[in-house]
């Protein structure tokens, strides 16, 4: 999964401007890229932009940040170690490539290219289905927990 980061920002005449344009490299073993991340909500857009890799992990959504990360799942795989999970985030997801099976504790459906999927925290997984990964784009913010509660 290729993707590329175009970020804006100010120049040193405070004008704005391209301040990154460059790939992103992979991480979590080369499924997931970390686009953007921020510390809090509302998220501060002042300071400079590197091109370091943005890390993400679920204690950053616990601590009140948000993160926007795309995910690639290969045929027949499912989210890692994730399996059936919950969060204490509320989850904007865009399927970008391929189909999903999204399951919940009372069934499932297929999400294809195009789909968009809101999670609410609540137990859920997915798993590609088909010949080719799945690619999702996904946004999270911090949200109260519900049902059980987040298990990740």
């Amino acid at each position: 999964m290729k993707v590329r980061r175009v970020v804006t920002g100010l120049d040193a005449s405070g004008r704005s401007c391209i301040a990154l344009d460059a790939p992103l490299e992979t991480i979590a073993g080369g499924a997931l890229k970390a686009i953007w991340t921020s510390d809090g909500v509302p998220a501060r857009n002042d300071g400079e932009v590197g091109a370091a890799d943005f890390s993400f992990n679920f204690d950053m959504i616990r601590r009140g940040g948000t993160a926007f990360v795309m995910v690639e799942v290969q045929p027949g795989k499912g989210l890692g170690s994730l399996g059936i999970h919950a969060t204490n985030s509320l989850d904007y997801c865009v399927i970008v490539r391929g189909r999903l099976e999204l399951v919940v504790e009372t069934g499932s459906v297929i999400l294809e290219a195009g789909d968009v999927m809101v999670d609410r925290g609540v137990m859920h997984g997915a798993r590609a289905v088909g010949d080719e990964s799945a690619v999702m784009a996904f946004i999270l913010i911090p949200a109260e927990p519900v049902g059980k509660g987040a298990t990740v």
